[in-house]
C-alpha cells in the first residue's frame, strides 16, 4: 500500500487576525485623514444650496422681466430667509387675487415666486456696517398677488428691490448669504448684462 504524499503546506482560507488588524488600522488612518474634509463639506452643503437657490431665483427674475415686458424685482429679507420675485409696477389689468376670476378674462396672471433659503442661513449685506443701516420696508398684500403665503410676505421687512428690466439689464448689486458658523457666499448682479454669479465660499479666519 502506498500512501498519498501529504502537501507541504495547507491551502489557506480567510485571513489571520494580524492581517485583519493591519487592514483595520489602515482604514482608520484613511478615515482620520479624510473625515475632517467630509464633515466640512457636509456642513457647507446648506449654505451652498441656499446660494444656488438665491442665484436661480435671481436669474428667474430676469427671465420673467424679458418674457412679460415688465420691470421685475427680487427682494430678500435682511437677517432672514425669505425672498420673493414680483412685478415692480404691475399694470392695472394684473390679477390682484389669489385665483383667476373667470368672469374677468381681461385680467392677466403674471409669474411670481416666493421661497426660503435654509433656516441655518440668512441674507445679509456684504458690508456688516451697511447691514445695520439697511433700509427695509413692507409691501401691501396686493404686491404678492397669486402667492399663497401673501399674508406672511405682507408682514415681512424687505431690503430695497433689485430691479430687472424688459431689455435684460438689471441693477448693479451684491448681497451675501451667511450661515451660523460665519461662512458666507456673495451673490452679485451685473447691471449691463443682467448676469448673476456667486463668489467662492468664505470662511472665518478660525476655520481656515
Amino acid at each position: 500500500m502506498t500512501l498519498n504524499p501529504q502537501p507541504s503546506t495547507l491551502n489557506r482560507h480567510g485571513f489571520t487576525l494580524l492581517e485583519v488588524l493591519l487592514v483595520l488600522s489602515a482604514m482608520a488612518v484613511i478615515v482620520g485623514i479624510t473625515w475632517p474634509s467630509v464633515t466640512r463639506y457636509m456642513g457647507e452643503a446648506a449654505i451652498r444650496d441656499s446660494a444656488l437657490a438665491a442665484q436661480t431665483a435671481v436669474l428667474g427674475t430676469r427671465i420673467k422681466a424679458i418674457d412679460t415686458g415688465l420691470t421685475y424685482q427680487f427682494r430678500y429679507e435682511p437677517g432672514g430667509q425669505r425672498f420673493t420675485v414680483i412685478p415692480f409696477d404691475p399694470p392695472e389689468n394684473i390679477d390682484a387675487t389669489t385665483s383667476v376670476d373667470s368672469t374677468s378674462p381681461q385680467l392677466q396672471i403674471y409669474p411670481v415666486l416666493s421661497g426660503r433659503i435654509d433656516e441655518s442661513c440668512q441674507f445679509t449685506s456684504t458690508d456688516e456696517r451697511l447691514f445695520t443701516a439697511t433700509v427695509v420696508e413692507s409691501l401691501p398684500r396686493e404686491a404678492f398677488a397669486n402667492l399663497i403665503d401673501a399674508h406672511e410676505l405682507e408682514t415681512t421687512a424687505w431690503a430695497p428691490p433689485l430691479l430687472f428690466f424688459a431689455d435684460g439689464t438689471s441693477s448693479d448689486a451684491t448681497f451675501r448669504i451667511k450661515d451660523e458658523s460665519g461662512r458666507s457666499i456673495d451673490v452679485s448682479l451685473r447691471g449691463l448684462t443682467g448676469s448673476v454669479s456667486t463668489g467662492p465660499l468664505q470662511r472665518e479666519a478660525s476655520q481656515r
